[in-house]
């Protein structure tokens, strides 16, 4: 899934007045939650803090201000604003707002305001304020929260508010901040005091669902019933705190608040009752660790701890015995300032200039995008709200996130004195809501180690480009191919290969000892070790180094055709049969890498311009025939011309002939023109002798054995594509060719060449070839139609090759043959069968031989055959299996023979003249 459909741009929700100290003020906000009864929920309402002017509650469904409240300008914030909203009625509402403020100077007093405004169906309201102020002044305040006021729930004020100080305490006052209700501490395991870091309110339901999975002996304390569906557990608070002792150890400390009566006065049980206490793993980066701030993050009902350390996202799994780290991610940014959790496994997190969403499962960046990319409108309203003010001078510029909605897709971020909201994709925003975990399929090539290691690879590829650009230039492909090696990582023998084509001995050349031009003035090419097929991965990682080498290798021609036609201009062969191995040499990825520096649009690249470049390059076919013998994947359409220009270079027609003839009425051409005439016949007599030569040479060696396995990468694809491909790629009468030499190679029984120069020793039918060339041989038949043989012989057509009606009639003729064939086997297959049978039964035989009895002392047959005269099968061919050691017995069971009866069993069998040896 791309960045563009998972995240949107950030856009403006709402323009913040800024703090009235431009040097020390701060802006803070925090989501609004509505309550009903006892549950909370996430309301679409953010409240804004602004040190020196007041709290300000913005809807975020209709971006507007709802409401504000103002107060004095020495105002400073210790936290974000807490605020609920509350329907009393039909026709009126009550919102509860509480803020932590804090005088300056060192022994300035703490305080906690409440506003209590009631609205009406007018639209009028009524707002009330209270403050309540901490005994000690030295004491921070950690956080504010809520929880339900047993007993009230259906009154106005139904809950109570906990204050949340560094130290450990933990006050809980009445809504109206005019009752104390209790004090408490939260305790540790082994009674250490520590700061408290991060402080987190959940239900007993999720924390037994989750946090208390592997522990289902503290899981009892909250829920003695084991009843799964109890009321209870929904509305008994249970406290997580990230406590940092002395000794720098952090632990995660689990509590729970008892419920208890409105009269608290006369209570002796502790509040807060202590359940648990984990010690965080200490990941390997301890050190860049403890010197960072810890901002965490704590889903109870999934038991993960997430936690921003630095640079680093770790996320803790507390739902075995004992807790684990399993995700350690380094985000690729000097300056990581806040996440949220959107989905099980995804978090969103922002840095100084983006936001991204990573995947902590499997340490993948998911999507990106930069807070820069707002829209025109946007701009022209902060040029418009803040024209005097320079941007360098605001206070804010770190992006903050403060909330994300779930229902919406929405997540809130602050900026630069700007609520900005970043939408994201539905898919995005329903994982949460159906619970599903992300998919290893979209973490593919988006790993993060692979994005932080990116810039350093991109950088070294960039200063070798133009030491290649000047090796290609110069033609040296030595350096070419040791620059190109060292930056993949492969390794080079140290041998160097000679200049010489050394040919192997089917008659094909190496790919890697094929000799260029370019390569003359070279000490020599070192050979790669391409023993096996780069990953998947490596194919991603190096496909910007394919790009280029192929945009090295391949020339696109200018031509008057609707398609391109492919020139090698530049060619190293190790890094070609990298190419190769790594599966880059299709027209899709050539054309793509010559599109990147075309000026027009470029035409599309037909099927067989590889081969034909590669014909090109090496007429003598040295070069295709190392292709086709090398390992690796060619498209059906390359096969086929490989199989074309096989199938020309070995027909002794002239390719001259298949040119169109002028008429010329008996005109002479001009002098002129005669000298060009002659000119081209010489030109075409020196490329025949230069034919003639190489062919004589070794030229059939190399076109039969890179026919040889053209023929079976052929046979690889399926049948109705072979067909359509021959049909559109070749002519009739080389359609009538392939049908010869598949016909020819069939009468020799596979893989026999016909042009007797190859050792027959060497070359021996094999059974699985006459299947491959039986295949064939029906495609190229079906390729070109009972209709074509037909129509009458074409103008082309020497005298020297057979017609159309001696091809069909050979083919005929093979054709009863074969199927005359098939009877005689199958009609003697019916006579031996009889043989067969007896043969195969006679060797699991248990009856002794006459010599054997006969040693034994045993009575055996008489031979009464007469003279010499073969003895006759028994009727049926049944074989005298003799007597079995086992019977049939009670319930289908086998049973052992006892020796007396065996014995009777045998003295029954003897025939009626038998001898029998007597010894005296």
């Amino acid at each position: 899934m791309s960045s563009e459909t998972q995240m949107g741009a950030p856009f403006t929700l709402a323009s913040l007045p800024r703090p009235g100290s431009t040097t020390a003020g701060r802006t803070l906000a925090a989501g609004v939650h509505s309550i009903g009864g006892s549950r909370k929920r996430k309301r679409a309402e953010v409240a804004v803090s602004v040190d020196g002017e007041g709290i300000f509650i913005y809807s975020l469904q209709n971006p507007q201000l709802l409401t504000s409240y103002a107060l004095p300008p020495q105002t400073s914030f210790a936290t974000p604003s807490y605020s609920l909203y509350r329907k009393s009625s039909k026709h009126s509402s009550v919102r509860t707002t509480y803020a932590a403020t804090t005088e300056p100077g060192a022994g300035g007093k703490k305080q906690v305001i409440c506003f209590v405004e009631e609205g009406r169906k007018d639209g009028t309201s009524d707002t009330t304020k209270t403050d309540y102020t901490l005994p000690n002044s030295g004491d921070e305040i950690v956080s504010l929260e809520s929880i339900p006021q047993y007993g009230d729930a259906d009154k106005t004020g139904s809950h109570d508010l906990l204050i949340v100080l560094a130290s450990g305490r933990v006050l809980c006052l009445s809504s109206d901040l005019q009752t104390l209700r209790w004090e408490s501490e939260l305790a540790v395991a082994d009674q250490e005091r520590g700061k408290i870091e991060y402080f987190a309110l959940t239900t007993a339901k999720a924390a037994t669902g989750g946090l208390l999975r592997g522990r289902q002996d503290i899981a009892a304390i909250l829920n003695p019933s084991l009843d799964e569906n109890s009321e209870l557990l929904a509305i008994t608070p249970v406290i997580g705190a990230i406590i940092q002792l002395p000794n720098g150890r952090r632990v995660l400390s689990l509590s729970h608040i008892q419920p208890r009566s409105a009269d608290l006065i006369s209570a002796r049980t502790q509040p807060m009752k202590h359940l648990i206490t984990w010690d965080i793993p200490a990941p390997p980066e301890s050190e860049e660790l403890d010197t960072a701030q810890g901002r965490y993050y704590l889903h109870a009902s999934s038991g993960v701890l997430h936690q921003l350390a630095g640079t680093r996202l770790l996320s803790y799994d507390f739902t075995g015995t004992v807790p684990k780290l399993y995700s350690n991610l380094k985000v690729p940014s000097a300056n990581v300032s806040s996440f949220l959790r959107i989905a099980p496994q995804l978090l969103l997190v922002s840095t100084d200039q983006s936001v991204s969403i990573y995947d902590v499962k499997y340490a993948s960046l998911q999507s990106s995008r930069t807070f820069g990319e707002t829209t025109a409108q946007d701009t022209e309203s902060k040029k418009r709200k803040h024209p005097d003010q320079d941007s360098s001078s605001k206070p804010n510029s770190i992006p903050n996130l403060v909330a994300y909605f779930t229902e919406s897709g929405l997540a809130v971020a602050l900026s630069d004195q700007q609520l900005l909201g970043i939408q994201l994709a539905d898919g995005v925003a329903r994982k949460r809501l159906r619970g599903n975990d992300t998919l290893l399929i979209d973490a593919v090539a988006k790993g993060v180690v692979r994005h932080t290691k990116q810039t350093a690879h991109k950088q070294d590829w960039e200063t070798r480009i133009p030491k290649l650009d000047k090796y290609a230039l110069k033609g040296r492909v030595g350096d070419f191919e040791k620059t190109f090696a060292g930056y993949l990582g492969i390794e080079v023998s140290p041998s160097r290969t000679t200049k010489t084509n050394e040919p192997l001995p089917n008659g094909t050349t190496p790919l890697t000892n094929v000799t260029v031009e370019e390569a003359s003035e070279d000490e020599g090419l070192q050979q790669w070790n391409l023993t096996q097929a780069p990953s998947d991965s490596q194919r991603l990682r190096f496909r910007h180094c394919a790009i280029y080498a192929l945009r090295k290798i391949f020339q696109s021609v200018p031509s008057q055709a609707s398609q391109a036609h492919l020139r090698i201009e530049f060619f190293p062969p190790n890094v070609f049969q990298w190419l190769l191995q790594s599966g880059f040499v299709t027209k899709e990825t050539i054309y793509h890498a010559l599109s990147e520096d075309a000026v027009t649009a470029m035409p599309p690249i037909a099927d067989g311009e590889i081969v034909n470049a590669l014909v090109q390059y090496d007429p003598e076919l040295h070069l295709l025939s190392a292709v086709l013998n090398y390992t690796h994947f060619l498209p059906v359409g390359e096969v086929v011309q490989a199989v074309r220009v096989l199938i020309q270079s070995l027909d002794d027609q002239s390719t001259d002939e298949d040119s169109p003839k002028l008429l010329t009425n008996g005109v002479e051409p001009p002098t002129n023109d005669m000298d060009v005439e002659m000119d081209s016949e010489l030109d075409a007599a020196t490329q025949d002798v230069d034919r003639a030569l190489s062919m004589l040479k070794d030229g059939l060696a190399i076109r039969s054995h890179s026919l040889r396995p053209a023929l079976i990468r052929l046979h690889t694809f399926p049948a109705p594509v072979i067909a359509s491909t021959l049909r559109s790629m070749l002519h009739r009468r080389e359609l009538e060719s392939l049908i010869r030499l598949l016909h020819g190679e069939l009468r020799n029984g596979g893989w026999s060449s016909s042009y007797n120069f190859l050792d027959p020793e060497e070359d021996r039918p094999e059974d699985q070839a006459v299947a491959i060339i039986a295949s064939l041989l029906g495609c190229a038949l079906d390729a070109i139609g009972a209709g074509a043989f037909l129509t009458s012989l074409s103008a082309s057509t020497s005298a020297s090759e057979d017609s159309s009606e001696d091809l069909i009639e050979d083919l005929v003729h093979d054709t009863s043959e074969a199927l005359n064939g098939f009877w005689e086997a199958s009609f003697i297959r019916g006579l031996l069968s009889e043989f067969l049978r007896y043969a195969g039964n006679f060797e699991k035989s248990n009856k002794p031989s006459t010599e054997t009895l006969q040693k034994q002392g045993k009575p055996f047959a008489a031979d009464l055959a007469a003279g010499d005269a073969l003895p006759m099968l028994p009727l049926g061919g049944k074989v005298d299996l003799g007597v079995e050691r086992k019977k049939p017995g009670k319930g289908g069971r086998k049973e052992e023979r006892s020796k007396r009866e065996m014995g009777m069993l045998i003295s029954k069998r003897v025939p009626k003249y038998s001898l029998e040896r007597v010894v005296v």
